[in-house]
């Protein structure tokens, strides 16, 4: 999972981008299925349509992109990329403005509570100039 993210950080070091799973990405909301991809591009259109995944997350791993979408310009300054196993018990997560890889503690998935219904409510929909990891459960390794 660690070195996932460092991937991701490392893959994802570049602003002005948009992510995109099974089409475009929404802010804030887990991809639907472990195993997925992230795209990435310098628009919407162009990141829904990229041949090569930025991200490609293990079988059983989910993932979740938070970023400030500008609407007019259809890009984006910067992201929170979080990453969970459906049997594990933390998330993991960096963003653009941090070298830090953060883990916090998950909520556990139960008959009632998928994965990503979990991730989405564990991590927000907070970008990455508001996601704070000091003071809500987020720890730096």
């Amino acid at each position: 999972m660690k070195r996932i993210l460092s991937l991701m950080l490392l893959t994802l070091s570049f602003a002005g981008t948009v992510h995109a799973a099974a089409g475009v990405l929404a802010s804030g909301t887990p991809t639907p299925t472990g195993g997925s991809s992230i795209k990435g591009g310098s628009t919407d259109t162009t990141a829904a349509a990229a041949p090569t995944p930025l991200i490609k997350f293990s079988t059983g791993v989910f993932g979740q992109v938070n970023f400030a979408a500008d609407t007019t310009a259809h890009t984006s300054t910067g992201y929170v990329v979080a990453a969970r196993h459906t049997s594990g018990s933390k998330n993991f997560a960096t963003t653009n403005l941090k070298t830090n890889i953060y883990w916090k503690q998950a909520t556990p998935v139960t008959a009632t509570k998928t994965c990503p219904q979990a991730m989405a409510d564990d991590i927000a929909t907070n970008d990455q100039s508001a996601f704070a990891f000091d003071g809500t459960g987020w720890t730096s390794y």
